[in-house]
């Protein structure tokens, strides 16, 4: 159901293969009872000679090919058809994380009381929504706004008077300066800096000659729309005099350099 399949070989399938449980995700070429695997591509093909797994979610061209294989995991696991393998893999790669990792921390899962960890320090003028998480050693200064079930990991600052959505996930030592401003459903993986002064300086020239460099000291905010993942010890600048935006829905990957004053649109994709 969660991968908008159908079982192609129940008819085949060995006595009790659809009651046992799935348990985890595995490589094609690891994939042992218990395991859920996917098979989508050509180049993956010899893999299937070792491949044992419970569930096996793959696409309609491979069906009669695996029928006429003879392998036994045609007797031995359920074969899930679907439209987009690779697709249902995404999906199914959240159902299989609620729980049981915190490295996928899944947003929106997070329920009861505002939490705040006894190292922590959060000034009596930030205001904290409902189902807040607060880690050890995070720092939320005056003004901050922390929107309802976000988790901060340990370590992360949220500077006075930014904003941060509801549902966001910041992981451990996410730095986010003044008046930065997340919405909702946002992941930053940890490291990421948000907010610092952009590069800017101006020579001062005297007799010709360039004697030091002028700091321009940036007035601008980072504004950072829903539904965006950015990926670990990553710099976002903010601007000089206009907001640097990340738009909603962007993904931007480990490692990288976003400059102030930057403008990204909806659904960018930065690796």
């Amino acid at each position: 159901e969660f991968s908008g399949g159908r079982l192609a070989n129940q008819a085949a399938l060995s006595p009790g293969v659809i009651d046992r449980p799935v348990r985890q995700f595995a490589a094609l070429d690891q994939a042992a009872p218990g395991d859920i695997a996917f098979f989508f591509s050509k180049r993956y093909q010899n893999d299937l000679l070792k491949a044992a797994p419970t569930v096996l979610v793959t696409a309609e061209p491979f069906v009669a090919p695996l029928e006429k294989s003879g392998l036994p995991l045609w007797k031995n696991t359920a074969v899930v058809v679907c439209a987009d393998p690779y697709f249902s893999m995404a999906v199914l790669s959240e159902k299989f994380v609620e729980g049981a990792s915190t490295v996928g921390h899944v947003p929106g899962l997070v329920t009861g009381p505002t939490e705040v960890h006894p190292s922590a320090v959060v000034s009596p003028s930030a205001k904290l929504g409902e189902g807040v998480q607060i880690g050890p050693h995070c720092v939320v200064e005056a003004g901050a706004q922390v929107g309802s079930g976000t988790v901060l990991y340990p370590g992360c600052f949220v500077g006075p008077d930014a904003e941060v959505g509801e549902n966001c996930v910041l992981f451990p030592r996410v730095t986010l300066y003044e008046r930065v401003k997340l919405g909702d459903r946002v992941r930053i993986h940890a490291g990421t800096v948000v907010g610092a002064d952009g590069f800017g300086y101006v020579p001062k020239i005297k007799d010709g000659k360039i004697t030091a460099h002028q700091k321009i000291y940036h007035h601008g905010r980072v504004v950072i729309g829903s539904d965006t993942e950015i990926g670990a010890n990553t710099c976002i600048d903010r601007g000089t005099l206009k907001d640097t935006v990340v738009g909603p829905g962007c993904k931007i990957d480990d490692h990288v350099m976003i400059a102030h004053n930057c403008q990204l649109g909806e659904g960018v994709i930065v690796c």
